[in-house]
């Protein structure tokens, strides 16, 4: 049966199909086959149900029907399958052909109209693959937003939202549906487009092209019946030729007859001779009027044979001019859908990866135990992939490892930032820290609460500011203020005093 998707949930694989009488029908991941699409509201299919249960479900080839379309949408739901649809599409088709070439006077043919544009059809080839690419002007992105590489950090980005999701029991993968569903519709568009990268164009431009062009299709026909002519012609000239042959022949035979009995002398039967030269002369006259005949047939021949070559040369013309254009649009849509498709991936792995980091900092479950476990950093995908990286001996990185390591320098060049905290406050620290990482989702937050540690990190990072805790125990102020001063790396860094009663919010930050 026809239908149409009019829900649909990506984490449970659920969805709910309606069809022409309204009736709703359940469907499930197990039940969708097809490996090129996923299911998406609003989507035309094609499905079998047991009861109210659907067994089998796929996307309908029929996604379009424009002005242009020799169908409605009105055709797809009066019909039950994708076949019956496309007899009525081959139907309309071939009547809108046929009348065409009954009303074309071909003889004053100089050129053939166009039935839909090479544009049009390159965008009914690209039908889904656009939709998907629409569903991205919904998402909001700021201008200032560091755009990950979803292919290198693909992995990471889910990382770091499995283990959100282990460290808080309180959030569930549907909060993350809005992104996750468009990867999802992204993903399997840009590997088809991977896929057919060497796609033969001549075989798209036959199909989604020049099947619809009704005026191409007329004077095809007009081509085939005039060949239909020249073969009758020839069939009818070489009968002809044979016919007279055969007549040549008999001529001859009464030719012999009547010089024979000439040879009789007084003997001859004169009227035997009279009938002789009466039935040469009726088959002479018969082999005339064949050979004018065959002359006429010759010229009607070369006349055929100049009006199919005038109709082959206005096709192959048309053909030629569209399929070069054909070519050079295809490609051209082509390369801008896969980059779009690459860059819609790229906007929505960094923005899911945004709302994971922006949940994970307001986690009260994290804050209890990730943050004041001793967690430096956000949950986020460039994290992940750092953990994974430090791992790894430098001097036997693989290709696609060497090509992530200096994705994540880049990274850290232009965004990490680095934050020290001295107290031996946990929750004082913990507040300061979740503060600074909610700032920001590549700031690393270093705590020091002994001198060791102190002069450990000031040795050895640049920091942005430096939080110094009024109340520290292990170190006095004046100490911290000292080593600061001392150090080379940090003498000139902004420092603030935190407290116990200060709140959080109030936080100077440099960002």
């Amino acid at each position: 049966m026809h239908g149409k998707i009019v829900s649909y949930q990506d984490f449970t694989g659920r969805g709910v199909v309606i069809n022409i009488s309204k009736t709703l029908f359940d469907f499930n991941k197990e039940s969708w086959h097809d490996p090129k699409i996923v299911p998406t509201v609003g989507l035309y299919v094609e499905y079998r149900a047991d009861g109210q249960r659907v067994t089998d479900i796929h996307s309908s080839k029929f996604q379009n029907f424009s002005d242009e379309a020799l169908i409605r949408e009105y055709d797809f739901w009066r019909t039950e399958t994708d076949d019956q649809l496309e007899e009525i599409t081959e139907k309309a088709r071939m009547n809108t052909i046929k009348a065409i070439y009954r009303t074309t006077n071909y003889a004053n043919l100089q050129d053939i109209d166009v039935t839909i544009t090479v544009a049009q059809a390159i965008k009914n080839y690209f039908t889904l693959e656009n939709a998907t690419i629409d569903m991205l002007g919904e998402l909001a992105k700021d201008s200032k937003t560091l755009l990950l590489n979803y292919h290198l950090m693909k992995r990471f980005i889910l990382k770091a939202l499995d283990t959100f999701l282990f460290l808080d029991k309180t959030i569930t993968r549907d909060r993350f549906l809005q992104y996750t569903g468009v990867i999802t519709r992204l993903e399997n568009s840009y590997r088809g487009m991977v896929r057919y990268n060497n796609m033969n164009t001549k075989v798209l431009f036959e199909e989604y092209f020049l099947r619809y062009q009704t005026h191409y299709q007329a004077l095809v026909a007009a081509i085939s019946g005039n060949q239909e002519s020249l073969s009758l012609c020839s069939r009818q000239e070489k009968v002809t030729g044979v016919e007279i042959q055969k007549l040549r022949s008999k001529l001859e035979i009464l030719q012999a007859k009547k010089v024979a009995q000439e040879n009789k002398g007084e003997a001859a039967n004169a009227k035997v001779i009279a009938n002789i030269e009466q039935e040469m002369a009726t088959i002479q006259d018969s082999i005339d009027d064949k050979t004018q005949a065959l002359e006429g047939s010759n010229n009607q021949f070369q006349n055929i044979s100049q009006f199919i070559d005038t109709l082959t040369a206005i096709k192959d013309s048309f053909y030629k001019r569209h399929y070069d254009t054909f070519n050079v649009v295809f490609q051209s849509n082509f390369n801008r859908i896969t980059k779009k498709l690459k860059e819609g991936l790229d906007l929505c792995g960094t923005l899911l990866d945004d709302q994971i980091w922006e949940l994970s900092s307001k986690s009260a479950s994290l804050k209890g135990q990730y943050f004041k476990g001793g967690a430096e950093e956000n949950l986020c995908a460039v994290n992940f992939a750092r953990l994974y990286l430090s791992h790894l001996d430098k001097a036997l990185l693989r290709d696609t490892e060497e090509e992530l390591y200096r994705y994540c320098q880049k990274i850290d060049k232009q965004e990490k930032k680095y934050y020290l905290i001295i107290s031996n406050n946990v929750d004082l620290m913990v507040g300061v820290k979740v503060k600074l990482l909610m700032t920001n989702k590549y700031n690393i937050i270093k705590v020091a609460h002994k001198l060791i540690s102190l002069q450990s990190s000031l040795s050895e990072i640049v920091f942005e500011m430096i939080y110094v805790d009024e109340d520290i125990e292990s170190l006095t102020v004046e100490q911290v203020k000292e080593e600061i001063q001392d150090s080379k790396l940090n003498r000139n860094v902004e420092i603030q005093m935190i407290s116990k009663v200060q709140k959080v919010d109030g936080l100077k930050i440099r960002s």
